[in-house]
Parts: structure tokens; sequence; C-alpha cells
């Protein structure tokens, strides 16, 4: 008779070996990457208002603004960017509620309408371009930090509205138990925003993370359905993946069709099957040991990984991590 308690017989537990080395250092929180069309992997500095240029790797200490490598600077809290297929480069800022076109690089702490994409948003934190649908997406948190959505927000400023994709995601307190939200000082649910809700296009599908559930699932792109919050997801059975840590940034590798996850309090970095719905308390995870890795993304090949260390302010570059 099974007593329900995970065995070695029942599950595998072994982590393949993979090879990791560090690929960039001496970065300031680095939160989020994105490879630019013409080759170029960026990386926001979130509490320093920069994003810049790690492609190399090497040493960013002393990093100063005329450097080269920095990109652009002066943003309200960088948190993630998109590439359209026009060339042009989306930065959300997550402290400021706006979306800012960064495309030619430089200095944002003036701004100008010709910067300002979309505004008057919520906390946007995670942004994609989805070639699937031609549009924009991003997540916004409406909910005074219980809940986030995922929007539509293609036609930036020019919109009355930005439809919701998915709705009543739920969200929990970066530090819980803490402190009581009652003691929060003014001001400070808009700096609490983290990477626990992600969008990830993958082949035809956008999937939508669950930060504090572990849960990834495959969002209802039809206007006309019912199915809008995530338990309604849930319910109509388009969950991908559960089981999984608080999940982190993420990243559909064309090459083997996986998406690769971050588990920024695992430290870990799990691979989901986007075409089918598993259980991945017990699965090995393709690399382990890092210090809050929040972002995940596959190089031009897709035959190597980089991963947003943020805890320790680096880069890492993980090869040979298919079986």
């Amino acid at each position: 008779m099974s007593t329900g308690t995970a065995t070695d017989e029942m599950v595998q537990t072994k982590q393949r070996e993979v090879d990791v080395t560090l690929h960039a250092t001496n970065l300031s929180n680095p939160s989020h990457m994105e490879w630019t069309h013409d080759g170029r992997l960026l990386a926001t500095e979130r509490t320093n208002g920069r994003i810049v240029d790690v492609t190399d790797g090497g040493d960013f200490g002393g990093l100063t603004a005329d450097d080269e490598r920095v990109f652009a600077s002066g943003l309200e809290g960088p948190s993630s960017m998109a590439m359209l297929p026009d060339g042009r480069i989306l930065a959300n800022e997550c402290w400021e509620g706006r979306i800012r076109d960064i495309t030619g690089g430089g200095e944002f702490s003036s701004v100008d309408n010709e910067t300002v994409f979309a505004s008057e948003l919520a906390g946007p934190y995670s942004i994609v371009y989805h070639d699937a649908t031609d549009a924009v997406y991003t997540t916004v948190n409406p909910g005074e930090g219980r809940s986030s959505r995922v929007i539509d927000v293609t036609s930036g400023d020019d919109a009355d509205d930005h439809p919701t994709i998915v709705d009543q995601i739920p969200v929990r307190d970066k530090f819980p138990g803490m402190t009581p939200r009652r003691a929060w000082p003014d001001n400070w649910e808009p700096y609490q925003i983290d990477c626990g809700e992600w969008v990830t296009p993958a082949g035809e599908a956008l999937l939508y993370s669950v930060g504090p559930l572990g849960h990834v699932a495959r969002a209802d792109m039809d206007p006309e359905s019912e199915t809008v919050t995530h338990i309604d997801h849930v319910n109509d059975d388009r969950l991908v993946a559960e089981g999984l840590g608080r999940v982190g940034g993420s990243v559909y590798n064309r090459k083997d069709g996986l998406v690769y996850v971050a588990e920024p309090f695992k430290g870990s970095v799990a691979a989901i099957d986007p075409h089918d719905s598993q259980q991945y308390r017990f699965t090995p995870r393709v690399a382990n040991g890092f210090t809050l890795p929040t972002c995940v993304r596959c190089g031009p090949d897709n035959d190597a990984m980089f991963v947003c260390g943020r805890g320790e302010g680096v880069v890492y570059k993980i090869e040979n991590f298919r079986p």
C-alpha cells in the first residue's frame, strides 16, 4: 500500500552535470536581460536606473556614466525590456508606471513625449513582444499589491484602455510576515513590486507565471472568452506547470521547445514543457546553487543560457544543459 511518500524508486531526483561559468561580475542588482536584434545582451540594473551591455561579459565594478557599456541611464526602476520587430526597444519603468522607448540609448532622467510609449500604468514589471499575435503585453499591479494582471499595451498611450488578457493573478508581499502592511511607510507599495509574475512567448502560446503558487499557465487569447482570471484558467485546464518554486523570468528555447524558468528563492533553473501539464515538485532542476536568480535568457544559437544572479550582482553562463 502506498503511503504517498516520495522515494528514490518513485522519483528520480538526480541533477545532471552542467557547465556554469561567470560571465559578468560586479553588476548592481541585475534583474532582467534581453537580446537585441543586432546581437547585444542588455541587462537591467533596476535600483540604479541603468541598462548595461553585458554581451562580452567582464567586470562591471566602478562603471562610470561615460563607459560605452552603459546603454541607458536615468530610468526609474527599469524592470524588463521588449524588442519590437521594427528595431525599437521598450523598457518598463516600474517605479513610475511607464513604458519608455529607449531604442537609441542614452540618458533618460528627463521625460519627453517622444520616449514615453505608455504611462499611468500600475507598476508595470514584465513586458514582452509576441510575434504570434504581433502584440506587446505587460504585467501590471493594480490590486494594491494583492493581485496583478496581464494587459495588451500594443497601442501605447494612443489607447483609451488596455485590454486585459489575464486578471486576478495572486501576488505575495515581497517579505511576508516581517512587518504588517499597516506599518509600511507611504509610497512603499510601488517599490515592493517583484518578479513574481512574468509573461513568456512560447511558440503560438503566451505563458504567464504565478510566482507565489509556483504555477505557469497558457493565457486564453480569445477576446470573447470568459476565461479571464487565473482561477478561470486553472478550471479550464490551462495550467502548464505546478510545483515550481517562486517563479522568476523565463524563456522559450526554440531549439528544444522547452521553457526555462528561474526560481529565485530556490536558487535554481527549471525546464518545463509548454505543451503539457505537469507537476514539477520532484523533477530535477537544470542547475542549482545560484543566489536569487531572477531571469534566464538563451543565447542566439539557443545552445547556451545566461542567468542573472541578482543576489551576487553577476550573470552566469550555462552550457551543456541538455541531457
